[in-house]
């Protein structure tokens, strides 16, 4: 009887041995291959090949608390699984099992990190180009930049650093609508493109941009933007911010900034615009604002400059916010090169009196030339603006002059002839007595009582209610438009 059970119990252990030999053999062969992941637009897309016989898939996720969650369900045969709880830099570990003659295989496992599309946040309208920029993202090593072209693919126009957080894209033409994409990278981990990209069109800045006093205050004209709806002028002054001044219509090219605060430094900016879109902005320009309903006169110095008596003149220019129009000798610019910096820094105009003082009468053609161009080319060197007038030596015109130097010629309507009597107070006197609405006032700087009059010719006209401006301010306000080779007096 003993070895009759004895006989069965080795039976029975022999097939349990069998049995589990036979488990472990299935098992083995269900675990599925190739486990795999791969990072789309808010979601991680896992994969896996399939086992032969599967009835089902079983796929696991770990949570916080390392309990592992079924996920799938929907589609039990299904080989792919998108799991669409997922942040940007996260990893994530998973397992899945395939179920063969309702046995449960072995499960693959894996560990997957999602990176997120970096999602760029604002586009910049540049004068050269359209500046991206994208939030950070956490994990990424670098980032790729694609544009889509013209034949509707993504083509790749930028590699990036990990570090970088903004890109601009030179290859842009105005009015055209562009297409960006990014992914972000980390080791072998490589984001998606973000769906259907962003789209911007590209707005060009406005050129062409002029600013002037004129009779009605100051105006603006520019050229225009093919791809602008409207266009907004923006103005500040020295210390304050930019303000919209007007939003004009896109058939309008110029506009009157009646507004201006007189007496002030205005710089002035134009965009153009489309909806949610700002254009690049282009050149800023200055004008000194004056209100041509008031009374004004623009104070000469010719022959300078010299750096003793020409900066006591500016001290006072500078105390009384006025301005003046000096009409410089070429040959000495090189010297007193700070002259003319702090002129320009003050508003002051500089214009050509030649480079010798020479007597334009007297002179050839080529010599006209030459005094002028060399003259001119040390003022824009030293000053940084373009001369736009000339005063010949002297007074001293003709005809032939007037044909020849390409320039507008100013002349005088009060001649102090400070350079004779050399007397301060002569000098006051006569400005006194012969000062008026839109008059111009001939002195030179270079002589001591000249600079010593200053103070009283600059208070007495400023206490008289009188703008102190520049030839070019005073005319422009007084709408004349001065022609080269016309010879100008006064304004008016």
């Amino acid at each position: 009887m003993m070895k009759s059970i004895k006989r069965w119990a080795c039976i029975l252990l022999t097939l349990v041995l069998l049995t589990g030999s036979v488990c472990v053999s299935v098992t083995a062969a269900n675990a599925p291959k190739k486990f795999r992941a791969a990072c789309a637009d808010g979601a991680l897309v896992l994969r896996w090949n399939a086992v032969a016989g599967a009835e089902s898939y079983v796929l696991l996720k770990q949570n916080a608390r390392g309990e592992w969650i079924r996920k799938n369900g929907a589609s039990p045969t299904s080989t792919t699984f998108t799991d669409a709880k997922v942040k940007d830099a996260h990893s994530y570990n998973y397992r899945v099992y395939a179920v063969v003659n309702g046995n449960k295989g072995a499960a693959a496992a894996l560990k997957a990190t999602y990176l997120a599309p970096p999602q760029i946040t604002k586009f910049v309208n540049r004068a050269n180009g359209i500046q991206l920029k994208w939030k950070r993202c956490a994990a990424a090593a670098q980032y790729t930049l694609y544009r889509l072209n013209t034949r509707g693919a993504w083509e790749r126009i930028a590699t990036l650093g990990a570090g970088t957080r903004s890109y601009l894209d030179r290859n842009v033409t105005g009015g055209t609508k562009y297409t960006y994409t990014l992914r972000q990278t980390s080791g072998s981990t490589v984001s998606a493109f973000k769906k259907n990209g962003f789209r911007h069109v590209f707005v060009s800045p406005v050129t062409g941009l002029t600013v002037k006093n004129s009779p009605k205050g100051v105006i603006l004209r520019w050229n225009a933007v093919a791809e602008a709806k409207t266009y907004e002028v923006l103005r500040k002054v020295p210390g304050g911010s930019w303000t919209t001044v007007k939003t004009v219509k896109r058939t309008t090219t110029q506009m009157v900034d009646a507004a201006a605060p007189y007496g002030k430094k205005c710089f002035y900016l134009v965009r153009a615009l489309r909806p949610n879109n700002v254009g690049a902005n282009g050149t800023v320009e200055a004008v000194f604002a004056v209100d041509p309903t008031k009374p004004m006169i623009a104070l000469t110095y010719d022959d300078g400059p010299y750096r003793p008596t020409t900066n006591q003149v500016l001290d006072v220019l500078e105390k009384y916010n006025a301005r003046a129009t000096f009409f410089v000798v070429g040959n000495r610019l090189a010297t007193y090169s700070d002259c003319l910096a702090r002129e320009a820094s003050l508003g002051c105009e500089i214009g050509c009196h030649t480079y010798n003082h020479t007597t334009l009468t007297s002179a050839s053609d080529t010599t006209i030339a030459n005094e002028i161009a060399n003259t001119n080319a040390l003022i824009a060197q030293y000053s940084g603006q373009t001369p736009r007038l000339l005063r010949a030596p002297g007074g001293a015109i003709n005809s032939r002059v007037q044909s020849v130097v390409g320039y507008p010629l100013i002349q005088w309507s009060v001649d102090t002839r400070d350079w004779e009597h050399r007397n301060t107070q002569t000098t006051i006197n006569h400005v006194k007595t012969h000062a008026s609405d839109g008059a111009i006032v001939l002195m030179h700087d270079i002589h001591a009582p000249t600079a010593n009059a200053a103070e009283g010719v600059v208070s007495y006209l400023v206490g008289q209610g009188y703008q102190l401006v520049t030839v070019s301010e005073m005319m422009d306000a007084k709408g004349i438009t001065m022609q080269n080779g016309s010879v100008y007096y006064r304004a008016g």
